[in-house]
């Protein structure tokens, strides 16, 4: 089960704040619980009028890698570029677009 719902999506903010405690609060692998589909997703956010989500599988270095990222960009950029399937939908970061391994976060 998501904690957000499509409808009541977080803010970048409250994202970026929610994943720094999730990191430093749990210890869990993954953001989220998602059996046997693990393209679940968990995490809704709105973005200058864009709507993501993050899938329950994302991965706890996953979450580390953006945040060193966020660390080093306080207006991290979000960018769209083509996932492994060539389908324009997944979410790169930087100013160089840089996917990381284990975030898996989306635009709806």
């Amino acid at each position: 089960m998501s904690i957000n719902k499509k409808t009541n999506p977080m803010t970048k903010s409250q994202f970026n704040l929610w994943l720094r405690k999730w990191e430093d609060e749990t210890s869990e692998k993954t953001v989220g619980e998602f059996g046997n589909y693990g393209q679940t997703p968990h995490i809704y956010v709105k973005d200058i009028g864009r709507l993501f989500h993050l899938n329950a599988d994302t991965k706890r270095a996953g979450v580390g890698e953006y945040l060193k990222f966020l660390d080093s960009e306080s207006h991290l950029i979000w960018e769209i570029v083509p996932n492994r399937n060539q389908v324009l939908n997944k979410v790169a970061f930087g100013k160089n677009k840089e996917i990381i391994k284990g975030f898996y976060l989306y635009i709806c």
